[in-house]
């Protein structure tokens, strides 16, 4: 059937707060109602990987990356410190942290 010719209804859903902060923030970056952002998500369909698909990269290099990644947090940290920049600091945190719990979702 045709849906675009179809009254939509309301409907509800439940989440947590920090589930439903990281589906807004996931909206507005794709720049769509949240409505219509999770329908798309739940509609459109995704390849299903494996646990071996999603590490394309070799142990090794992971822990590599790992260490990069926290080298470079700690020399930001100091440097955003130093110049009393904490307030962006823990703005850019938060943000991360965003980040981080809406692809522990999925998202």
């Amino acid at each position: 059937m045709d849906t675009k010719n179809r009254k939509r209804k309301n409907r509800c859903i439940s989440a947590t707060d920090s589930e439903w902060q990281a589906v807004t923030e996931m909206a507005r970056v794709a720049g769509m109602p949240i409505s219509r952002f999770v329908l798309q998500r739940v509609l459109t369909p995704s390849p299903i990987t494996t646990d071996a698909d999603q590490s394309a990269l070799p142990e090794t290099a992971q822990w590599d990356q790992l260490h990069a990644v926290l080298t470079l947090m700690q020399i930001t940290e100091e440097n955003m410190t130093r110049r009393g920049d904490t307030d962006r600091l823990e703005a850019i945190r938060a943000e991360v942290e965003k980040r981080i719990n809406a692809w522990q979702l999925g998202f």
